[in-house]
């Protein structure tokens, strides 16, 4: 019986851990700085600063959502090349200014610049 309550224990603990626990690679890879040299603008949020605007790179294209979830309703689209104002981070997902309000997109599909090609 204590076999059982101790693997139960680490079983949540690990749940708990995973749900909660530090930031994910995707959450330390997107940051810019503004420099004399720069105009980007940027603003800051928890321990690293985040993009104000950036530009889609999706190719062709990709949704903009009501939620920053993949199963929420698709509010448009945006295409390689759009420039987007950005209001704020949540995970994976930033929010965004969209048509009259706001919309979430896929933070690994936004970049502070395009490439070059």
């Amino acid at each position: 019986m204590r076999k059982v309550c101790a693997v139960s224990l680490c079983i949540l603990l690990l749940c708990v851990l995973v749900a909660c626990g530090g930031a994910s690679d995707s959450d330390t890879s997107t940051t810019a700085s503004a420099s004399t040299t720069s105009t980007r603008k940027t603003i800051s949020t928890q321990a690293s600063p985040l993009l104000t605007e950036g530009y889609c790179v999706a190719d062709p294209s990709m949704f903009v959502r009501s939620e920053p979830n993949l199963f929420s309703e698709v509010l448009g689209g945006l295409a390689y090349g759009n420039k987007v104002d950005i209001l704020s981070r949540k995970g994976d997902w930033f929010c965004i200014k969209f048509q009259d309000g706001t919309g979430y997109v896929s933070a690994q599909y936004i970049r502070a610049e395009l490439p070059q090609e």
